[in-house]
């Protein structure tokens, strides 16, 4: 399935936007199978765009050159291609293109917009958002976007999906709850048997999975700071572990973490907080400032 995306490749037209060194945001990353390269969203002004970043040169390039936003890649398991959402600011819709050519196919369409792609590791389905009856809703579709299929029926918004390692599972955020605050749940796709997996009260966002599956990191919320949190997928006990910092991503072997932190933020001309890109050990211990 994945060999036959090529065929509807088609070129990229235009230059990629330009980015300072340091931007007013970034929104998510993922590694790629061979850990030499990160794909990220970040936010210079108000629009989202997806990058590559080469982890040996730092150089870093624009995944879309035709879009006027792109956020949300994510790698399929052999490196060999990447899907994400692109579009303008009414309309998204899930895209694939190489990473070594300038080139793309687009794969969902309709009115609804469709975000968040996640794909599956053992390449088979791309996960993503969209909604119905104004309602954010998990789907599945194979990566050419044929057979796609609904998860998530509840009546509350659905984000955010990640894979577990093994392809059986989607984990994702929601505001299940009456305090309105978004926890973490667990779906089957086989079954489609869903369970909540963390006992916190506060503010959960931005699931990621270990590569061990023993363990989720995730965006934190708690007394009007962020952090990042280890969440249990034994027990759904939460402990925090690096604070400052709103999204971490494993790296496929688990010995990396590329985080989003704030921690040396410096305040720009509108007041705003600046982020930037790291990458930790498994410990928690800072090893290089990325972007």
């Amino acid at each position: 399935m994945i060999i036959a995306i090529i065929a509807g490749l088609v070129p990229h037209l235009a230059s990629p936007p330009s980015v300072a060194h340091a931007v007013l945001g970034f929104q998510q990353c993922a590694w790629s199978s061979d850990a030499k390269h990160l794909a990220v969203t970040i936010v210079d002004g108000s629009k989202p765009f997806a990058y590559l970043i080469d982890l040996k040169t730092h150089k870093h390039s624009a995944l879309d050159f035709v879009s006027e936003q792109s956020s949300y890649p994510s790698w399929s398991p052999n490196g060999k291609w990447i899907v994400y959402n692109g579009g303008d600011a009414k309309h998204q819709h899930l895209f694939i293109t190489s990473p070594l050519a300038a080139s793309r196919k687009q794969v969902t369409f309709g009115e609804e917009s469709q975000w968040c792609p996640t794909w599956s590791p053992d390449g088979k389905l791309i996960a993503f958002t969209s909604r119905v009856d104004k309602i954010s809703q998990v789907f599945v579709c194979a990566p050419d976007g044929s057979n796609t299929r609904q998860l998530t029926r509840s009546d509350t918004h659905n984000f955010n999906p990640v894979w577990t390692p093994d392809s059986r599972a989607l984990i994702y955020e929601s505001p299940r709850l009456k305090d309105d605050k978004d926890k973490l749940y667990r779906l089957d796709i086989r079954t489609g048997r869903e369970d909540r997996i963390d006992a916190s009260q506060d503010h959960l966002a931005f699931p990621t999975c270990n590569p061990d599956g023993k363990e989720v990191l995730c965006s934190h919320t708690g007394s009007q700071t962020w952090s990042i949190a280890r969440v249990s997928l034994n027990d759904g006990s939460l402990r925090d572990f690096i604070p400052k910092s709103t999204y971490a991503a494993y790296s496929p072997k688990g010995d990396q973490i590329a985080v989003l932190s704030y921690k040396d933020s410096l305040h720009d001309v509108r007041g705003q907080r600046q982020w930037h890109l790291y990458l930790f050990d498994r410990a928690g211990k800072e090893r290089e400032r990325l972007w």
